[in-house]
Parts: C-alpha cells; sequence; structure tokens
C-alpha cells in the first residue's frame, strides 16, 4: 500500500515540512510536522496502531553518524528492533539544508541572481573552514549514549536557530569538546578521552584528502555551510543564509518543473512513497 502519512522533523513551515510538500506534489500523502527527533519512532508506531489501515512512516535527517558509505543517492532505511520494524527512512545526506545549497539546486533556482562559479567557491571555502569543528561535531554524536542527551554543537544561536561558533581552530574545537562535557558530566558517563580518540580519527576523514570532505554535501551539516558563508552570501545580495535558504526554498515550492527529477535522491523518494 501506498504511504498515506509521512511524519517529518519541525514544524509546519519548517524547511523540511515545505521541501517535502514539493518533492511530493502531486502524490496523496498528507506531510505532517511532529516536532523533535526524540521520541520519533515511538510517535509513528502510535500512530499506526490507532490508524490500522493507513500506511504511516516517518523521514528524518541523516545527522552524523560512524557510516562513510559514499552517496546512494536514495534515502536509507530506517529500522528498529533489530530491523523487524520499518519505521520509514533517513535521508542520504546530514539534514534538509544539505539539498538547499547544492550548485545545481542553486542553478536551477537562483540562475539569474547569482554567479555559479562564485557561489561553488564560496562553498569550497566554507567546507574547508568548518572541517575541523565538523570532526568534534562527528566525536561528539558517536560518543553518545542511547536515549542520553549530549550536544554536538557549541557558539552562538545564529539566524538558522542553530549554534555556530565565532573561531574554528583545533584548539578551539577542544575546548568546545570540554565545554559540551562539562555541561552534560550529570547525564552522560563519556571519558574525555573517548571523545578525544575520536575526535583525532575524525580530523583525518573531515579534512582536505578525507571521505567526509570529499563528499562534504552528504556528510557535513548544511546549516553550517550556510553560516560559514553568510558573507559572501551577503555580498551575493541575500543579506542573510535564513533569507537565502527561503528564497530556494520557494522558488522549489513555486516551480512549474517536476523539481523531483533535479536531484535522484527525490525522485526515489517519490516512488517509495508510492509503492510502499
Amino acid at each position: 500500500m501506498p504511504v498515506s502519512v509521512l511524519l517529518c522533523e519541525g514544524q509546519s513551515k519548517s524547511p523540511d515540512a515545505r521541501l517535502l510538500r514539493a518533492v511530493l506534489a502531486g502524490i496523496a500523502c498528507e506531510i505532517k510536522p511532529s516536532g523533535g527527533k526524540y521520541g520519533f519512532g515511538m510517535q509513528i508506531i502510535a500512530r499506526q496502531e490507532i490508524s490500522r489501515y493507513s500506511v504511516i512512516k516517518g523521514i528524518m535527517d541523516r545527522d552524523f553518524d560512524n557510516d562513510t558509505t559514499p552517496p546512494i543517492n536514495k534515502p536509507r532505511d530506517w529500522l528498529g528492533d533489530g530491523g523487524k520494524i520499518h519505521f520509514g527512512w533517513r535521508w542520504d545526506r546530514c539534514e534538509i539544508e544539505n539539498y538547499l545549497i547544492d550548485p545545481m539546486i542553486v542553478d536551477l533556482t537562483l540562475a539569474d541572481k547569482i554567479d555559479l562559479t562564485h557561489y561553488q567557491n564560496a562553498l569550497n571555502e566554507a567546507a574547508q573552514s568548518i572541517a575541523i569543528y565538523t570532526a568534534a561535531r562527528v566525536a561528539l554524536s558517536v560518543s553518545r549514549k542511547r536515549f542520553s542527551p549530549l550536544e554536538n554543537s557549541w557558539g552562538h544561536q545564529g539566524p538558522l536557530n542553530h549554534k555556530f561558533p565565532e573561531s574554528l581552530t583545533e584548539d578551539d574545537c577542544r575546548q568546545g569538546i570540554l565545554q559540551v562535557l562539562r555541561e552534560y558530566e550529570d547525564c552522560q558517563m563519556v571519558a574525555d578521552t573517548e571523545i578525544f580518540d575520536h575526535f583525532e580519527a575524525k580530523l583525518a576523514e573531515c579534512q582536505p584528502g578525507g571521505i567526509r570532505f570529499e563528499h562534504f554535501l552528504m556528510f557535513f551539516s548544511g546549516k553550517d555551510l550556510l553560516l560559514a558563508m553568510r558573507w559572501t552570501l551577503e555580498r551575493l545580495g541575500f543579506d542573510s543564509p535564513k533569507l537565502f535558504r527561503d528564497r530556494i526554498l520557494f522558488e522549489l515550492e513555486n516551480s512549474s518543473e517536476d523539481i523531483w527529477n533535479w536531484l535522484p535522491e527525490w525522485g526515489v523518494l517519490r516512488q517509495l512513497i508510492q509503492q510502499e
């Protein structure tokens, strides 16, 4: 049976919901935002219990994990209970913004407003600037004990409702890791040596020459990349990363084309929703 309700992260006007409505346009599937990711799987199970004759699935960000498999260009199965429960899917990329800042999508939505070569250079420079910080975020993420909180970012809350530090050097990232550990020491039984071992291992993956850097549009945070490009985006005529992101979403929502053909993963998601 086709999926009749697809739950996603965020609120009704969140980038997740807006992009899904555009990608799944014309399909009889309700997009239902359900807030944060914690307890998301239980929401799906509870809704399926109530609506036994409907197919209810969810889709969530891939986030940071230990899997360094290159892009597969399709959503990954989200399984539970040793593979017995199929909750839905995880995006192949870290988060929604990773798709919106893809040079192909930027070119197709803002071709008359932005120089693509200039933009691609800014994106590459942003990836280099956040490489060490990304290694720290991955190290914190993979060290988190199941069901226990542990932040994987720090800094000021920016315009994307997203923390981002002012300085991104290796020393600053080490201090940031220690700061997070101090704030969560009451609920996390994880040693700082364990996290720093992960950090050292992830540095090679996240810096130029590493697998994560090679595919940074998949493995790095799209929000981090946007914030790292903020000065370039201003010079290109966008007052903030949020305005840039929202303009792309607006163009996708109002395009007369079948935008799900623009990225392979979007087309595969449509097929999964219709064929489930």
